[in-house]
Parts: structure tokens; sequence; C-alpha cells
């Protein structure tokens, strides 16, 4: 038992000497678990409010909470199917395509306007009315400005991949749901 108290004071002192020897160390190590400590306090405060606000831009925007997609068009027994599944409230059937910008090299993800699911919020301009206008993304207002027109590469066939026209006119610019913003505006 004896032995032991002298050991755990041998040890003590060597500790408090180290610490004495190098106050940049302590101070350093310190600095890095209050870090530590401050991040991770951080993270859990702020995982409700993230959760929270994602929630209410997923309501806003009526996000749907699940999507079918396909490589052909969806025929009348398909979609049929999809509108009689158990638990399904709304469906709403689209189209998506990816298309290149004529004389560049930038391509372009083009979806059908949704009417009830995964609408987007628009930023500036307004909603296409007619199927010779398009919306862009929010990220593209840098390089596109309301009433620029786009046209778009054509396919292999001479046609642009089940879409009425080649050339559209911007109209709006919006975010959506659908796709994480790389950037808060």
């Amino acid at each position: 038992m004896n032995g032991r108290r002298t050991t755990m004071k041998m040890l003590s002192k060597n500790i408090a000497r180290e610490f004495k020897m190098s106050r940049a160390r302590f101070i350093s190590v310190s600095a890095l678990l209050m870090l530590g400590v401050f991040v991770l306090i951080g993270l859990n405060a702020t995982g409700p409010n993230m959760r929270h606000t994602a929630q209410q831009a997923y309501t806003a925007e009526h996000l749907a909470d699940a999507e079918v997609s396909s490589t052909v068009a969806l025929n009348a027994k398909d979609r049929s199917t999809i509108q009689n599944l158990d638990g399904i409230k709304t469906v709403e059937f689209g189209h998506t395509t990816d298309m290149v910008i004529k004389n560049s090299s930038h391509a372009l993800r083009i979806q059908s306007n949704p009417d009830k699911l995964s609408q987007m919020t628009l930023t500036k301009g307004h909603q296409a009315k007619t199927d010779d206008q398009i919306v862009l993304s929010n990220q593209l207002r840098g390089r596109y400005r309301l009433g620029d027109t786009i046209t778009l590469a054509t396919g292999k066939a001479g046609k642009t991949s089940g879409l009425n026209h080649k050339t559209y006119t911007i109209v709006g610019f919006a975010t959506s749901t659908e796709y994480l913003k790389k950037r808060i505006s």
C-alpha cells in the first residue's frame, strides 16, 4: 500500500513537471480538446434545427415521398398500376430528359412542370406558361438572364428527345428541394 502511494506521488510529480516544462504543448492540447467539445456540442444542437428547416421546405414544395423512373415512357397499364398501389394519395407523371446546349459542352436536365408534387420555388421571373418557355435552376442566374434564349442540340435522329421545341425563352429561375443547394443565396 505504501509503495503504491509512493508510485502515485512520483507519477503525479512527473506529470506536473512535464506540463511545467512544456506549457505550449499543454495549451495546445487543451485548446484542441476545447475545440472538439465545442464542435460536438454544436453538431448536437444544430441537427434538430436542420431537420426542422428541411421538413418545412419539403412541406412547402410538396416533395414527393417516392419517385418511379424509367428509361422508356410508362404506358397506361403502368400508370394505372402505380395509381392503384396501397397507400398512394397523390400521383403525378412527368418527363425528364438531359440535353446539351447547342454549340457548348453544357448540359441541362429538363423536367416537365410539376402541378402538385415536388414543386419548385421561383426566385425570379414566372412559371413557364407556354411550351417554348423554360425556367432554369437558380444556380444558372449568373450565366443567363430573363428573356435570353437557349437552343438545344438535336439528337441523332434530328429530334430533341421528346421535346416540342429546340429553342426556349428563359422566363424564370427557381430552386427545388429535389436538388441540394450548393450555396445559400
